[in-house]
């Protein structure tokens, strides 16, 4: 279960840090 949620959290700041980017480099 743990295995799973941390796989998810990892997921979830994976896409967070994706997002992130691609505003920084659409807003420059």
């Amino acid at each position: 279960m743990s295995l799973v949620i941390a796989l998810d959290a990892n997921i979830i700041v994976t896409l967070l840090l994706a997002i992130i980017q691609d505003i920084s480099g659409t807003s420059t």
